[in-house]
Order: C-alpha cells, then structure tokens, then sequence
C-alpha cells in the first residue's frame, strides 16, 4: 500500500516535483528546495492528515528517494494507528460510474436528471 509517485506538474518535466498518492488522492509532496539553508535538499510533507494523528507531517532529506521514503513511511504509520486499509480495487482500470444525463422541462425551467444506467457497459 505504498504511495505511488509521479511528477506534481506532468508537463513541467521536472523530476525534482512528485506527488505520492494513493488512487486519485494526493497525501505527500516531495521537491528540493531552492534556497535557503537547506538549498539542495528535498523538503516532503503530507496533506490531509490531522496534526493530532501523531506521526511527522514534514521533513527534509538530502535526496529526492530518502524524502519519498520518509514520507511513505509516516504515511504507513498514520493508516496503521487509524486503523485503516487500502480499498481495494477491481482490476487495474479505475472504473467509471455509468451515469445517464437527460435534459428535462418543468415549469418552463430546464433541469437535468441523473440516473444510473441499468447495464454498466464495460
């Protein structure tokens, strides 16, 4: 259940970016820093976790690999003590919701209705 790394600006082309998610939702960040005391090095941090989960929310690393390995780690350590787990996934596509959209006037006003589709084409 490891995070899964990628450029945080795809057509950027810079390596020294990525982002770590898991699915569609990005938890860390890893860049090197600019300037500063610590120009050089590689700054991580994760989002969406509270202050009060008890794990180190940012760090800094003198490479790109120590900081995604320090992130994904405090990461880990997070899901454990919260007691939660990867959802799993069915196949490795990502699945997409079949949905119908009609367009539909009441009142004089138009309005939309979703509804599911009865047989999800796949």
């Amino acid at each position: 259940m490891a995070l899964r790394w990628k450029p945080t600006i795809p057509d950027d082309n810079s390596p020294d970016d990525v982002v770590g998610s898991l699915h569609l939702h990005v938890f860390a960040r890893v860049y090197r820093v600019s300037n500063g005391s610590d120009q050089g090095r590689f700054r991580w941090y994760l989002n969406d976790i509270p202050i009060s989960a008890g794990v180190l929310l940012q760090g800094i690393e003198d490479t790109q690999r120590k900081a995604q390995q320090a992130a994904n780690l405090h990461f880990q350590e997070w899901l454990k003590r919260a007691g939660l787990r990867e959802a799993p996934v069915r196949g490795k596509r990502q699945l997409a919701l079949p949905l119908h959209l009609s367009s539909q006037f009441e009142s004089g006003k138009p309005t939309r209705k979703i509804k599911l589709a009865a047989n999800p084409a796949r």
